[in-house]
């Protein structure tokens, strides 16, 4: 046995070594330590493949001659061993124990790089690809899903039917059991100090504060929406002059309240609609505002404007208006507050309406 040659095919594409045997007919091992695809070419023409991380076995019969190698194709493989290629010639009448071709385990090549921080295996890193690819995947054998799915934009799913899996954190004070059921330690332990019994429905801020479990809390922004300190306004703009609309009260319990600024309205009816109708009756009072009406679906309400008080008897008279400098009822739903076209002169009142 002879070593005839050792080069590095990474250091070049192509090169050609010697081979002057003793005997017309030699054998040649040729030892590729590389991630280097290789092609061999002898000296009478014949070409072969020696790929990556493989030894073969050639039968010769020409002796003397050049033999050329080239690159085929490069796997990609970081941290590679070693980079090498090693060619031995055996007498023909020399045994070879080993069995040939045959694989030189050196490295796994990984499809989809697994990158690393700073040279270390510390993470893996999975960036610039569209939403939805997959980053960890696993599946127990006859299952027919994932039953570990880590995807890119942070969805993680643990379990199946066959398989539910449950989770363990914090030296198991937190987990839960493969069933929906999950288990906080401590927060069972504070609770129980606190006299705290949590057995029903609760579902906090996302949903607005609701249970029912069956004591039925429901709070929906209930400061800000029942009694709101700063409503949104709808202003009218008339022919000369504002009318500013509010409703800060928009629960059960219902208000309005119109402030006129040098108002007159325009030759055409201009209306105020409720964010949230009255549902019952209501009572207004009403300083230097504009003529108008209540409507509902657009037909106009009377109202009982009070014409004398109770102590002189207490008289309401019914109408289709109300009007400025007046108060009174208005003992059906609404949900418009209409200000009576072509108004003769400009007015700078307030009026405000109260009910259900």
């Amino acid at each position: 046995m002879q070593v005839v040659t050792v080069f590095d095919p990474s250091a070049k594409t192509s090169d050609s070594f010697q081979v002057n045997a003793p005997i017309g007919t030699y054998k040649m091992v040729v030892m590729n330590e590389s991630n280097i695809n290789l092609i061999f070419t002898f000296a009478n023409g014949d070409t072969s493949q020696v790929p990556a991380w493989q030894s073969r076995l050639y039968c010769r019969h020409d002796s003397h001659g050049t033999i050329k190698w080239a690159q085929q194709t490069v796997l990609v493989a970081a941290g590679a061993p070693v980079s090498q290629v090693i060619v031995e010639l055996y007498a023909n009448d020399e045994p070879i124990i080993e069995g040939y071709p045959s694989p030189l385990v050196r490295q796994t090549n990984i499809g989809n790089a697994v990158n690393t921080t700073g040279g270390t295996a510390t993470s893996i890193q999975n960036d610039a690809n569209a939403a939805g690819t997959s980053i960890v995947e696993a599946t127990v054998t006859g299952d027919s899903g994932s039953a570990v799915s880590l995807t890119n934009d942070g969805i993680l799913t643990l379990g199946t039917t066959l398989h539910p899996g449950h989770i363990s954190v914090d030296h198991t004070k937190i987990s839960s059991d493969g069933s929906g059921n999950l288990t906080v330690q401590e927060l069972i332990a504070v609770a129980a100090g606190l006299g705290l019994s949590i057995t029903g429905h609760i579902s906090t801020d996302g949903a607005k504060i609701t249970s029912d479990g069956a004591g039925a809390l429901t709070v929906l922004d209930l400061l800000a929406t029942i009694i709101s300190p700063n409503p949104a306004v709808t202003t009218l703009t008339g022919l000369s002059g504002t009318c500013d609309c509010y409703q800060p009260w928009q629960g059960t319990i219902k208000m309005v309240v119109i402030i006129h600024k040098g108002f007159r309205t325009t030759a055409g009816n201009q209306d105020y609609t409720l964010p949230v109708a009255f549902t019952t009756k209501a009572f207004y009072v009403a300083g230097n505002v504009d003529t108008g009406t209540f409507l509902l679906s657009g037909a106009g309400q009377n109202v009982d404007i009070i014409t004398t008080l109770a102590a002189a008897g207490g008289t309401p008279t019914n109408q289709g208006s109300f009007t400025a400098y007046g108060f009174g009822d208005i003992s059906h739903p609404f949900d418009t507050i209409r200000f009576n076209g072509g108004a003769g002169s400009t007015h700078n009142g307030a009026m405000i309406v109260i009910g259900v």
